[in-house]
């Protein structure tokens, strides 16, 4: 039986709270809904009604129907033995080593413990967040406000500093929101990035954009009202503690010359003029701009299409009864951080898996890693990603 992360929601607030009352309270938290958020209303036939309560409530009816739960009294709930082994969503407070690789270790629980648990021991940790999102998703929100969001990522990296190296930097990958009914976008990754240097000593060393030819449009204001053009990129936020002592080299991410450039460079061996200034003004000579430096050094724009469903860790899933998650990006992006801002050998982390795109880069690249995600059957898709191409894993969980 499949149930979506909201179904699990609502089955876990039947279990602690037992009542219909204690069920909204619970998914709230866990869905990242707002008091604001939790006073809206829809029309049912005459009447208005709680959106999310509404939807609740027939979620219960759903798993009553499914055998998952059952009236106690009037306005409680009881899970019953076949419900309990549909609760795969950790409480948060625990902790299972869920598979291993021969270089990883990954995690079902919240990534708030990786501070304990590896203290001074992360080089890198890289992650793409629950964006901030106003229409609900298979997976968890943080929050459904800016301010709320801001708050609640940047306490969860809080708890991420002591895992830290002295050399260490984090990557977020973070999307684009529009402010619900506004039509204007909202301004949360600044407010972040603002809070994170405020409050936590945390730099933008530099920001890099990723461009997907292939993202579908989507949006109210692009595909109903039309007014807006299709949004084709994200963000990732590279940040650190001492930006001039992170530890990052771009020469080992060193990209192919253009053609333009490879002629430059014969030119200049053979010692044949060049035109040295450019229309701009800028300047260039033989013994830096023109030296054959093994390849050019790469821009901050980042091009990567989505992972398809047809890929193994898709097929994967498909095959075993899986949710495949919603919000995957190529593994060529965190392959090119973990090159860029990391040794062999040194230690990666997600702190938000998913897939497992980061895990399995790491892997490929000879790096250390561990992963964290607080559902199950997200994990065993991300244990698939490693065994569908031939990656020896031990499932343990």
């Amino acid at each position: 039986m499949q149930l979506s992360l909201f179904d699990k929601h609502v089955l876990e607030g039947v279990a602690l709270t037992g009542t219909t009352a204690g069920c909204y309270g619970h998914v709230a938290k866990r869905q990242g809904l707002s008091w604001q958020d939790m006073q809206e209303k829809v029309f049912r036939g005459q009447a208005a009604v709680g959106k999310w309560q509404h939807r609740i409530r027939q979620i219960q009816q759903k798993l009553k129907a499914k055998g998952l739960i059952e009236p106690s009294t009037k306005g409680s709930w009881v899970v019953t033995p076949k419900g309990r082994q549909e609760l795969t969503v950790t409480s948060g407070r625990a902790v299972k080593l869920y598979f291993v690789t021969r270089n990883g270790l990954a995690f079902w629980g919240d990534s708030q413990h990786v501070g304990s648990m590896f203290p001074g021991e992360i080089d890198l940790i890289i992650t793409s967040p629950p964006f901030l999102l106003t229409k609900e998703r298979e997976y968890q929100n943080l929050a459904s406000e800016e301010i709320a969001y801001v708050d609640a990522l940047v306490s969860a990296i809080e708890s991420w500093l002591p895992s830290l190296t002295p050399t260490a930097s984090i990557v977020l990958n973070l999307g684009d929101s529009t402010k619900k009914g506004t039509g204007y976008q909202s301004l949360y990754k600044e407010r972040l990035l603002i809070a994170l240097e405020d409050r936590l000593g945390l730099h933008l060393v530099q920001k890099f954009v990723w461009y997907s030819p292939s993202k579908m449009p989507s949006g109210y204001w692009v595909t109903h009202a039309r007014r807006n053009c299709a949004n084709a990129t994200e963000d990732f936020y590279w940040l650190s503690l001492s930006p001039k002592t992170c530890k990052a080299s771009n020469q080992s991410v060193l990209i192919e010359y253009s053609e333009k450039q490879k002629e430059y460079i014969e030119a200049a061996q053979r010692k044949s003029p060049i035109k040295r200034v450019r229309p701009s003004g800028q300047r260039a000579d033989d013994s830096s701009f023109y030296a054959d430096n093994g390849g050019a050094i790469p821009s901050n724009l980042l091009f990567a299409a989505p992972e398809g469903a047809q890929s193994p860790y898709s097929r994967f899933c498909k095959d075993n009864g899986l949710p495949r998650h919603p919000a995957m990006f190529h593994f060529s992006l965190p392959e090119f951080f973990i090159r860029f801002l990391t040794d062999k050998g040194d230690v990666i982390c997600d702190t938000y898996a998913g897939s497992g795109n980061t895990p399995y880069a790491a892997e490929i690249n000879n790096r250390h890693w561990v992963s964290f995600d607080v559902v199950k059957e997200y994990l065993s898709g991300h244990f698939g990603r490693f065994v569908s191409h031939g990656i020896e894993a031990e499932l343990l969980g």
